[in-house]
């Protein structure tokens, strides 16, 4: 379930590259974009396992590309930390 959610994620991302379904929209678009539509339960809010996937379907390539530059920058200043 976890490869599906991610194969899902990143074609909702593709066909929404710039801005995104929007935020807690990946539920709403994940059974149209599911790969195993047979495998799908319904009634269940399906949220995703990777952090960054999510963030890349919802919000798109930009806000992804601001998130991994958050995430770096606070890896590089709590090298300096004492």
């Amino acid at each position: 379930d976890r490869l599906n959610s991610l194969i899902a994620a990143v074609e909702l991302g593709k066909d929404n590259p710039i801005f995104g379904v929007g935020l807690s929209n990946y539920a709403l678009h994940y059974r149209e974009y599911y790969p195993d539509p047979h495998m799908f339960e319904p009634g269940f809010k399906n949220i995703i396992n990777n952090i960054y996937a999510e963030v890349f379907a919802e919000t798109g390539i930009i806000s992804l590309l601001f998130f991994l530059t958050f995430i770096l920058s606070l890896i590089n200043i709590s090298r300096y930390d004492i």
